[in-house]
């Protein structure tokens, strides 16, 4: 009978924990019930969170402690959260350190320097960013003016574009390093939009990146395309969160077509995505288009990765649309929980002018 090493089966043991666990990124704008719905949570609610992941045992962990570990590909304890804030709105300050303090957890706010240079009195102030992170917050780049990175100017060649974004990031991480001292190279996305072509360059800086796409993350992900589960007063309503942060990761081998950034002439109307293969019920994939609901899908699987189909895709309209797709797990020790991938699309309007932010 054929036998296996027992240093194999403990390498092959290795590898089907640190792929089955991951981490969860949770990503808030506002802690306020008197700011846009559309970037924003509840104090009440967002108490209700930590709340719950102290109950539940989570582990909150730092953000450059997990990067580090997805960067070695270290293994990731269950239940491990990141907490992170983007804008550096003053009610971060003021609603929502006091509670992370309270309880000695990390996080992470991701800041645009510009509208704190300008004393916005809705943004905090160089001393409150450095009372947090004094107080154990990570503070990170979040670009200087907040400007769609996505979006060439007139006329603009491809160099030149990317050259621009270069100045902009690494403006704020100077102005950032002026006010607060050495920073991490972590950098999260305006409005979470990226291209192919823009994650790439943003490697060559030598940042890792987080979008606004959800899902949990493993050291499958590429380093510059890292999703968080977005959370406000209905993305992170008690039902929703209790699923995201048990969430499991879904990573992507490759999206054909990999164009995210559209028009009416170029939108797909199908789409290829090849995941990593884990221990899933393949064909119990649900794929969900925003606003349209389940999207028949063909799913196939083979050594090398786990493969959707999806013959037609809904017509697109101006402005983001996303694609969510999970799976429940067929691992036994994570019996109820779901796999999660999600990736999405920026549309021009229909007379070639780029859609207003709400």
């Amino acid at each position: 009978m054929f036998r296996v090493p027992l240093q194999c089966l403990l390498i092959i043991l290795l590898v089907t924990v640190g792929h089955a666990r991951a981490a969860v990124i949770l990503q808030y704008h506002h802690v306020s019930d008197n700011t846009p719905a559309s970037t924003s949570i509840s104090p009440k609610l967002f108490e209700t969170h930590l709340s719950y992941l102290e109950e539940q045992g989570f582990s909150v962990w730092p953000l450059p402690r997990l990067v580090s570990h997805l960067k070695d590909k270290q293994v990731i304890p269950d239940k491990v959260v990141v907490i992170t804030f983007d804008d550096a709105y003053d009610s971060i300050y003021r609603v929502a350190y006091p509670m992370l303090k309270q309880r000695n957890w990390p996080f992470t706010v991701f800041v645009a320097p510009q509208p704190i240079e300008q004393k916005l009195s809705s943004f905090m102030t160089w001393p409150q960013l450095l009372e947090m992170q004094q107080s154990g917050a990570t503070i990170a780049n979040h670009s200087y003016a907040h400007a769609h990175f996505v979006r060439r100017h007139e006329q603009e060649t491809e160099s030149e574009w990317l050259t621009r974004i270069s100045e902009d990031i690494e403006k704020a991480q100077r102005i950032l390093t002026r006010n607060l001292g050495d920073l991490p190279k972590l950098l999260a996305y305006p409005y979470g939009e990226y291209t192919p072509k823009l994650a790439e360059h943003i490697d060559s800086l030598g940042f890792v990146a987080f979008g606004q796409q959800s899902g949990a993350v493993s050291s499958m992900h590429v380093l510059t395309e890292l999703p968080r589960f977005p959370m406000t007063n209905y993305f992170g309503e008690m039902s929703q969160f209790k699923a995201k942060v048990a969430s499991l990761p879904l990573a992507p081998k490759s999206v054909s077509p990999d164009l995210m950034m559209l028009d009416k002439q170029s939108q797909p109307e199908s789409l290829r995505i090849e995941l990593y293969p884990q221990a899933l019920h393949e064909q119990q994939i649900s794929c969900y288009f925003s606003g349209k609901g389940r999207v028949p899908a063909q799913i196939s699987r083979n050594k090398e990765a786990i493969v959707i189909n999806i013959a037609q895709l809904p017509s697109m309209q101006p402005g983001r649309s996303r694609l969510n797709c999970t799976a429940p797990s067929s691992d036994p020790a994570y019996n109820g929980r779901f796999h999660w991938f999600s990736t999405f699309w920026m549309r021009k309007k229909n007379d070639g002018n780029w859609y207003e932010e709400e």
